[in-house]
């Protein structure tokens, strides 16, 4: 009996809220939140798939055998997954204004290893100049603080305007 390769498209547009703008952005960065801290996991517990973006916000999946159980998988681990929209914050230029390193601790480098830390993504939007914030809701109200400030403190310097205390 010969193998049947299968596949399967995840439209990540299903995890966001009903009503949300700028959906294929923000499915597209919760994509590239499941692709860095899920997709290992994942993979390791299914050998047989492989995980490529199909388009954006849309993630295939392909393997031998991608039924229910595997989709909802995927579903279940972005359960608790939001985005949370920081506004237009001039995004190209805010990530060209944060220096490499800062021995301040407030430099790119620092920026990524909070990320890692909480286990969020920033995403930068080139095209409408929003930064999004991706992770588990209540780390995104509860922990990302430091995060916001140094966002916050790059975009006061680019244009006098603070959002540390957004929301």
């Amino acid at each position: 009996m010969a193998d049947t390769t299968t596949f399967c498209d995840i439209d990540f547009t299903m995890f966001l809220p009903k009503g949300s703008k700028d959906v294929q952005t923000q499915a597209g960065a919760l994509v590239l939140w499941w692709r860095t801290y899920q997709e290992s996991g994942f993979l390791k517990k299914n050998p047989d798939c492989s995980v490529s973006d199909s388009s954006s916000g849309v993630l295939r999946l392909e393997g031998v055998d991608i039924g229910d159980v595997v989709k909802n998988k995927i579903r279940l681990s972005m359960r608790k997954i939001k985005v949370d929209d920081l506004g237009k914050m001039q995004a190209t230029d805010l990530l060209a204004s944060i220096p490499e390193e800062d021995p301040q601790g407030r430099g790119l480098r620092d920026l990524r290893d909070m990320e890692k830390n909480l286990s969020v993504k920033i995403v930068f939007d080139d095209d409408r100049g929003h930064v999004y914030l991706v992770g588990d809701a209540k780390k995104l109200e509860k922990k990302v603080f430091a995060i916001r400030n140094l966002l916050s403190h790059y975009h006061w310097r680019l244009s006098g305007t603070d959002v540390s205390s957004s929301k």
